[in-house]
C-alpha cells in the first residue's frame, strides 16, 4: 500500500507543477485535437475527487467513534487517490475551458476554486494525519470543493437549474389567439430544448436563446436566420443527422419532436415574424394547426389549477375517435376538456360529427373550417353544452341554422368568415350571452351592416379582417439582384423590383441612395472589379423600400496554376488553393461549407502564375466579416509581382479598417490597385488579425475567412 501511495503522491506533485505552469501561460495555450478530447473527460473524472474527498473527510471525523480500527491504511490511500484525481480534473478543466462558450466570471470562479481544491488536497499529503493542521486543511478543502462544484453546475446547467421546476410551475403561459406566435410557441421550444446550453450564464457558441433580443444577435457562427427565411443556420443545424457534431440539440440532450422541427422550419421560411399573432393566421394555415398542437402539448406539461370539472375521457376512447380526417386531443394534461379538428373536405361525413356525441360534454373547441357543413348539420351541435370555440369558416352554412346554437351557453368565439351568412340571420345569436367574438369577414354582411352590429351588440367584438385604406401609403419591397454576385468581364449587374411600375435608384460609392438624386436603374449597371451596390425601390403613392445592399465581384483573369505557401487552419481547409479561383461564393452563416478556407495562427501566403502574362492592375480579396464569429479583414495584406518567385517586387500593400461594434455578418471585399503590369508570377500575403477590436474584449486571435481571390 505504501508503494502505491508513493506512486500516487509523485503523480500528484507532477500534476500540480504542470498545473501551476499552465496557469502562467494560459492565454498562450493552443489545445490540439487530441488534448481537446482529454479536456472533455473533465465532467467524467470530476465526480471522483468530489466523492472521495467528502467520504474521506467524513471518515476522518468519525473514526474515533470506531476507535480508529481499520482506518490506518484506508484514509491515507483515499487521500492520495483524492489528490491525484483532483489535480487531473483541474488539468482537464483548463483544457476544456479553452474551447470557449462559457460565462467568463463563472468560469474564472469555477477554475480558481477547482485549482484551490487541487492545491489543498495535495497539501494534505504533506501533513501528518495526526498533525495540528491536518483536519482544518481537510475541512477547508471540502468547503472549497463544494464551491467549485456549485460554479461548475452554474456553467453547465445555468444559475436557476435547481429552482427551475418551481419557476416553471408558477410561470404563466401566453398562448391565447392574441399571443404572438414567437412567445406562444417558439420561445417555449427554445426554453425546453435549448436554453440549458444557451443562456446568459452558459452561452455555448456565444449564442443566447433566452429572449428575442439575444436570439436575433446570433452567435459565433452568425445569425440563426435571415430576413428571407432562406438558408437558415438554425434549420440546417436541427436537420443534421444525430451523429453530426453540429446537430442541435446535441445527441445527449432532449431532441426536438417532428412537430417542433416542422413548425420552426415553416415559421422561419415565412420570415420569422416575431410580432405576428396566432389570430393573424388563417384557420387552415398549416403553421397555425401545428402551433395549436404544440401549445396544447406545452400546456399538458405545465402544472396549473384545473379549469374544467367534468369527467375525463379515457385515453382509449380518445384514440378510437382519432383517424386521418379527425384529430381529438386534450387541451392540457390536467384538463378533461377536448379540442377537435376536421381535415379533408372530400372525406367529411356528418356521421363523423355525430360520432362525437360520446364526448360532447368534454368538447370545448371544435374546428369545422372548410368542411361541407350545412345549416341542417348544426342541429348535431346542440348537445355540446360546454363548447367555447366554434370555427365554421368557409363552410356551406347560410345562416338559417344559427338558431340551433342557442343552447350553447358557454360559446365565446364563433367564426363565420367565408360563408354566405347575412345580416338578417345574425340576430339568432343574441341568445348566446357568453359570446365575446364573432368573425364575419368575407361574408354577405356589408361594412355598413357590420357597423350597425357593433352598435347593437357592443359587448361582442366583430372581426372584419383587413379593410383597405386607400389613404394608407404602403412600403415597397426592396429591389432584388437577378444576376450572380460574381459577374464576368463585360457583364452587367441586373436588378429588379417585384412591383410593376417601380423605379429603382442606386449608388455604387457606398453612400445611401435617395429617391431624388440617386442614379436611376435602367438596363443594368456596368461591373468593375469590385463594388458595393446599394438600391431602393420608389413609386408614386408608396413609401420607398428599405436599402438593399449587394457586394459584386468581377471574376477577371484566371491563373494558369497556383500554390499555397502556408497551410490553412485544419478546421477550415476548403478545397485547397482551388478555393480561391472556383467562383464559388460562401455564406457568412455557414463556415463549414468547403467554399471557405481560413487562417488564424499563420499568415496566408499563396503564389499564382499567369503564363500568358496578361495586363493586370488590381487584386480583390473576398472575405467574411462576422463580429460574433470573430472573422475579419486581414490586419495587413500585400501583392508582389515578378518573372518568378525569386524576383518579386512589392506592387501594393493595404491595412484594412475593422468594425468598432457588433454588426451584421457579411461577405465583403478589399481591393489593391497598382499601375498596370505584365508579370508571370504574383504572390499574395495576408496576415490575420492578431489583436481583436477592443469591443470584443478577448485575447483570442481573429480568423481570416476567404472564399475567392480575383485578379483584374
Amino acid at each position: 500500500m505504501k508503494r502505491v501511495n508513493r506512486i500516487l503522491a509523485n503523480a500528484t506533485w507532477a500534476s500540480v507543477v504542470l498545473l501551476t505552469f499552465l496557469l502562467f501561460v494560459e492565454h498562450r495555450i493552443h489545445v490540439p485535437v487530441w488534448l481537446q478530447a482529454f479536456g472533455r473527460m473533465h465532467p467524467l473524472l470530476l465526480h471522483l475527487p468530489i466523492g472521495l474527498l467528502l467520504i474521506t473527510t467524513l471518515l476522518v471525523f468519525v473514526q474515533k467513534q470506531f476507535n480508529g480500527k481499520g482506518f490506518e491504511q484506508l484514509i491515507p490511500f483515499l487521500l492520495h487517490l483524492t489528490a491525484i484525481t483532483a489535480s487531473l480534473s483541474a488539468l482537464m478543466g483548463m483544457f476544456l475551458s479553452r474551447e470557449g462558450g462559457y460565462d467568463e466570471l463563472d468560469l474564472q470562479l469555477h477554475k480558481w476554486f477547482g485549482v484551490a481544491t487541487s492545491y489543498l488536497t495535495a497539501a494534505v499529503l504533506a501533513i501528518n494525519t495526526n498533525g495540528r493542521f491536518f483536519r482544518p486543511v481537510l475541512a477547508i478543502g471540502a468547503v472549497v470543493l463544494i464551491a467549485a462544484g456549485h460554479f461548475g453546475s452554474v456553467l453547465t446547467h445555468g444559475d436557476a437549474f435547481v429552482l427551475a421546476p418551481f419557476q416553471e410551475a408558477n410561470a404563466k403561459t401566453s398562448a391565447g389567439p392574441d399571443a404572438p406566435v414567437f412567445e406562444a410557441v417558439v420561445q417555449p421550444i427554445f426554453d425546453r430544448k435549448c436554453t440549458s446550453c444557451h443562456n446568459e450564464t452558459k452561452a455555448k457558441g456565444k449564442l443566447i436563446l433566452t429572449s428575442y433580443e439575444h436570439i436575433i444577435k446570433g452567435g459565433k457562427s452568425g445569425a440563426l436566420w435571415n430576413d428571407t427565411g432562406q438558408n437558415s443556420l438554425l434549420v440546417k443545424r436541427i436537420h443534421l443527422p444525430l451523429t453530426d457534431k453540429k446537430h442541435m440539440p446535441p445527441k445527449d440532450k432532449p431532441q426536438l419532436t417532428p412537430e417542433e422541427l416542422d413548425f420552426l422550419s415553416q415559421w422561419i421560411a415565412q420570415g420569422a415574424d416575431a410580432k405576428k399573432k396566432l389570430s393573424d393566421y388563417a384557420e387552415t394555415d398549416s403553421l397555425k394547426l401545428i402551433a395549436s398542437k404544440l401549445i396544447a402539448s406545452n400546456q399538458q406539461s405545465t402544472q396549473h389549477t384545473a379549469t374544467y370539472h367534468f369527467d375525463f375521457v379515457s385515453t382509449d376512447m380518445i384514440q378510437a375517435l382519432n383517424n386521418p380526417y379527425r384529430a381529438v386531443f386534450q387541451i392540457a394534461q390536467n384538463e378533461p376538456a377536448l379540442h377537435v379538428d376536421f381535415f379533408v373536405r372530400q372525406a367529411f361525413d356528418k356521421k363523423n360529427l355525430a360520432e362525437l356525441s360520446s364526448v360532447q360534454e368534454q368538447v370545448v373547441s371544435l374546428n369545422l373550417s372548410k368542411m361541407p357543413v350545412t345549416d341542417a348539420d348544426l342541429a348535431l351541435l346542440k348537445g355540446f353544452k360546454n363548447l367555447e370555440t366554434l370555427n365554421l369558416n368557409q363552410t356551406d352554412i347560410a345562416g338559417a341554422g344559427l338558431t340551433e346554437l342557442q343552447s350553447l351557453g358557454h360559446l365565446q368565439s364563433l367564426s363565420l368568415s367565408g360563408t354566405k351568412i347575412t345580416r338578417s340571420a345574425i340576430d339568432a345569436i343574441k341568445a348566446l350571452k357568453s359570446l365575446k367574438k364573432v368573425f364575419i369577414w368575407n361574408t354577405g354582411i356589408t361594412s355598413a351592416e357590420a357597423e350597425e352590429l357593433k352598435k347593437q351588440y357592443p359587448e361582442i367584438t366583430w372581426e372584419l379582417g383587413y379593410e383597405i385604406d386607400h389613404r394608407e401609403m404602403l412600403k415597397l419591397s426592396a429591389p432584388l439582384l437577378i444576376s450572380e454576385n460574381v459577374v464576368q468581364a463585360g457583364e452587367k449587374i441586373r436588378l429588379k423590383s417585384s412591383m410593376p411600375g417601380t423605379t429603382i435608384r442606386y449608388t455604387t460609392d457606398g453612400t445611401e441612395p435617395d429617391s431624388l438624386t440617386a442614379a436611376v436603374y435602367t438596363d443594368g449597371i456596368a461591373a468593375i472589379s469590385y463594388q458595393t451596390v446599394k438600391a431602393i425601390a420608389v413609386k408614386q403613392g408608396w413609401r420607398k423600400s428599405e436599402v438593399a445592399t449587394f457586394v459584386i465581384f468581377q471574376s477577371g483573369l484566371k491563373p494558369s496554376r497556383a500554390e499555397l505557401k502556408s497551410l490553412p487552419d485544419r478546421q477550415y481547409p476548403g478545397e485547397g488553393v482551388a478555393t480561391f479561383t472556383n467562383n464559388k461564393k460562401g455564406s457568412p452563416e455557414f463556415f463549414n461549407d468547403p467554399v471557405w478556407i481560413a487562417w488564424r495562427d499563420r499568415t496566408l501566403e499563396a503564389v499564382f502564375w499567369f503564363d500568358d502574362m496578361p495586363e493586370m492592375h488590381s487584386v480583390t480579396l473576398s472575405y467574411a466579416e462576422s463580429t460574433y464569429a470573430m472573422t475579419w479583414a486581414p490586419a495587413r495584406w500585400e501583392i508582389w509581382g515578378g518573372e518568378d518567385e525569386a524576383h518579386l517586387k512589392l506592387l501594393q500593400r493595404g491595412t484594412p479598417s475593422h468594425p468598432t461594434a457588433l454588426g451584421i455578418s457579411n461577405v465583403k471585399g478589399i481591393e489593391l490597385t497598382f499601375p498596370p503590369v505584365r508579370y508571370k508570377c504574383y504572390k499574395l500575403i495576408a496576415e490575420p488579425l492578431n489583436k481583436q477590436p477592443a469591443f470584443r474584449k478577448t485575447k483570442e486571435k481573429g480568423w481570416l475567412m476567404v472564399d475567392e481571390i480575383f485578379f483584374n
